[in-house]
């Protein structure tokens, strides 16, 4: 089996004829702390989830991990659901 969009690092790790073509949640986790840390020199980020969202709590969750070992201080975490469109609960609480 080929998988273009699995990117839990698990799925490949259900046997010996499972691969993937896409970049792990943990791998892009890490690469997106590198850019706000090395690239942009961030040392506060907010994290917003999208809560009906496997992969966006999963890159959230590297996200936030791997923050936070570079020294990145997260200043808020908010939450929504997919096809939310007023976000005024989220913005003035």
């Amino acid at each position: 089996m080929i998988t273009p969009l699995s990117t839990n690092p698990e799925v490949t790790k259900a046997g010996d004829y499972v691969f993937r073509v896409c970049f792990t949640d943990d791998f892009q986790g890490k690469i997106m702390t590198a850019f706000a840390h090395d690239d942009s020199v961030a040392a506060a980020a907010v994290i917003l989830t999208n809560i009906t969202s496997y992969y966006s709590m999963e890159l959230a969750r590297y996200f936030e991990k791997t923050a936070r070992e570079k020294g990145i201080k997260i200043l808020w975490e908010g939450k929504y659901k997919e096809k939310v469109t007023d976000f005024s609960e989220i913005v003035m609480p």
